[in-house]
């Protein structure tokens, strides 16, 4: 049992590894007022999401989360 065991401890730290490099790469789009989609951010100033998600506009105002400490 102990060698499952690390092996999901080991799993586990992985997924936790991955998901806090991921995280900066994901952002807020604002559509409207407590209204948003995900985004990714591609590269510096290019960030890709779903076309039939926003609104036809040329602008967007996007958040990135909070950091914690």
């Amino acid at each position: 049992m102990s060698d499952q065991t690390d092996l999901l401890g080991q799993f586990s730290n992985a997924v936790v590894a991955r998901a806090e490099t991921a995280k900066s790469a994901v952002i807020a789009i604002r559509l409207a007022h407590e209204r948003h989609v995900t985004g990714m951010v591609w590269q510096s100033g290019i960030v890709v999401t779903s076309e039939q998600a926003l609104p036809r506009r040329d602008d967007f105002d996007w958040l990135r989360p909070a950091a914690r400490s």
